[in-house]
């Protein structure tokens, strides 16, 4: 374990804002990662950046197909220790340092395409689950007809319909925050 911090390191570290000129879909493809993943975009812009394979970079972005999409500027906030993996990358390999962070954010897509079948799955099953809560309503009621509210069943039953609408409440929230996914 280190004794103390060095001046360079808390500079590294130190936030900036930089400007590339990036693809919409790339935009928005880190703005949904870092929603649903409940991290600061700039926390995952580092993150990326510090996972860029230099190798295999500029063959990733023309095999996306991103190579003709009409790109806009959008400032990003980062570390300055990523902002200068940026600038060391772009002079190594010849490539702008908007490519750099194009492939940086493309890293993401099979996590993003995953994460979209996931919330699928759970937009199916939280419809599935809405039918089974009607359907226990419908008993419920039907209990309450047959042998009145005060009959310990139909308690049982208002308490479980009561759980269980609090547990389909969670679950559409985490449906709804999964909504932007179903737009790729």
């Amino acid at each position: 374990m280190k004794d103390s911090l060095s001046i360079d390191e808390l500079r590294g570290k130190q936030s900036v804002r930089t400007t590339f000129k990036l693809p919409q879909q790339l935009i928005d493809v880190l703005g949904v990662a870092a929603s649903q993943f409940g991290i600061k975009q700039k926390s995952l812009l580092d993150q990326l950046i510090e996972e860029v394979d230099t190798v295999e970079m500029k063959s990733r972005c023309d095999a996306v197909g991103l190579k003709d999409a009409e790109a806009r500027p959008k400032t990003f906030v980062l570390s300055r220790n990523a902002l200068n993996a940026i600038n060391r990358i772009a002079r190594q390999q010849k490539m702008s340092r908007d490519t750099v962070a194009e492939y940086s954010i493309i890293q993401l897509l099979p996590l993003m395409n995953e994460e979209r079948k996931k919330h699928l799955v759970r937009k199916r099953i939280n419809d599935e689950f809405h039918k089974l809560f009607d359907q226990g309503l419908s008993l419920l009621e039907e209990t309450g007809r047959h042998l009145g509210e005060n009959d310990l069943l139909y308690e049982i039953l208002d308490r479980q319909i009561e759980a269980t609408k609090k547990h389909l409440d969670a679950m559409d929230k985490m449906v709804e925050k999964g909504s932007p996914l179903e737009e790729w």
